[in-house]
């Protein structure tokens, strides 16, 4: 996104994506059997502006996710379903129904502990309502189709991608106002370079002197369930809490081809795994908790389970602090956490209007 938003303001691009395919963690996978499975579970925030811009740069059809995503909240033992993104209603149930029974105020005081959690459901609630749309989107044929749209949309632009292409160095020539960047045997230089936060190895300098830069590891354990179900009801994003096996989980059947000819009357789930249950219990504990929460019904039957550990490093706040300070326009690191939040922020991304040379990393 950031490559196109630069390159429809007449700057020429070149996308280095040190993988064999870009996308990040939109990316399709083989499980079970089966070909373009999603590895997600990937959920778009409600933002009607980059919703918007996702489907101008695009050409991407994004439809309301039916039904919507849902946040599973546990107090005092529990369960309250509340809409994602809709983080003030869980502050309003902390507030009305405290964490646990010291939690309660004293008689005759509305205590402490009750109007921060209604101080921030009111901050929350705010930032919802400027949010704009009321129900999340997300791409009619899912992932596969917002990579095909993508390289697409790359083309059509004339941003050159390499894939498989690793930068190694940066070097910002004060004198001259020229990056030069090294990656594997080919040089060349540029105007402004923008980083993905993951970019692992790369080596910063300034005048040949280098910047020191930390990273720190940043695991996820990702899991696919083939689920026989004798009740087969659409699904959709379900979020839990940190002390959950499951983090996150969503049903990606529809967005699966070849499912119910190979796996008949099965759903097929994608989830994020808390690290302590990525063990052999783990997809049990998971189904078992689903089963419980009402996100997967009582009699659902759990036919097969793939967990993959995904291990990168992220540059530390610190290290991106240094880089601002240290590289100012010439280089601007990008939050890559979320699409919509992407959008947001490369609207934002000063343009020049001179035909010039950019780089993203």
């Amino acid at each position: 996104m950031a490559a196109l938003k630069v390159a429809t303001h007449g700057e020429s691009v070149l996308l280095a994506e040190a993988h064999p395919r870009m996308g990040g963690a939109w990316r399709l996978t083989t499980a079970f059997g089966l070909e373009q499975v999603e590895i997600g579970p990937h959920v778009m925030r409600r933002n009607r502006r980059a919703y918007r811009m996702i489907e101008s740069a695009l050409g991407l059809a994004l439809l309301p996710v039916r039904p919507p995503p849902q946040e599973v909240h546990l107090q005092r033992g529990r369960f309250f379903r509340i809409p994602y993104e809709a983080p003030w209603l869980k502050h309003l149930i902390s507030a009305v129904i405290p964490a646990a029974e010291s939690d309660r105020p004293s008689r005759g005081s509305i205590g402490a502990r009750r109007l921060i959690p209604l101080a921030k459901a009111a901050r929350d609630y705010w930032k919802y309502v400027r949010a704009g749309t009321g129900i999340q989107h997300y791409p009619a044929s899912g992932c596969r189709e917002l990579l095909e749209s993508m390289n697409r949309a790359l083309q059509v632009q004339g941003v050159e991608v390499r894939n498989g292409l690793r930068v190694e160095r940066l070097d910002l020539d004060v004198r001259t106002g020229r990056l030069r960047i090294v990656a594997g045997d080919d040089c060349f230089e540029a105007k402004r370079a923008l980083l993905n936060p993951h970019v692992d190895g790369i080596q910063l300098a300034i005048d040949g002197i280098p910047i020191e830069l930390d990273y720190v590891d940043d695991s996820t354990w990702q899991a696919h369930f083939l689920v026989k179900q004798s009740r087969s009801r659409p699904g959709s994003f379900t979020f839990l809490g940190e002390s959950s096996a499951v983090r996150m989980v969503s049903d990606i059947s529809q967005f699966t081809p070849g499912l119910s000819q190979l796996h008949p009357e099965c759903r097929l789930y994608t989830a994020w795994i808390n690290p302590e249950y990525a063990d052999v219990s783990g997809p049990r504990d998971a189904i078992a908790q689903l089963k419980a929460v009402g996100v997967i019904p009582h009699d659902a039957l759990l036919l097969d389970h793939s967990i993959n550990r995904f291990t990168r490093r992220k540059l530390t706040a610190p290290a991106l602090e240094s880089i601002r300070t240290s590289f100012g326009q010439f280089v601007e690191v990008l939050q890559t956490d979320d699409l919509t939040a992407d959008c947001m922020k490369l609207l934002e991304i000063p343009t020049r209007r001179t035909p010039t040379r950019t780089a993203k990393t």
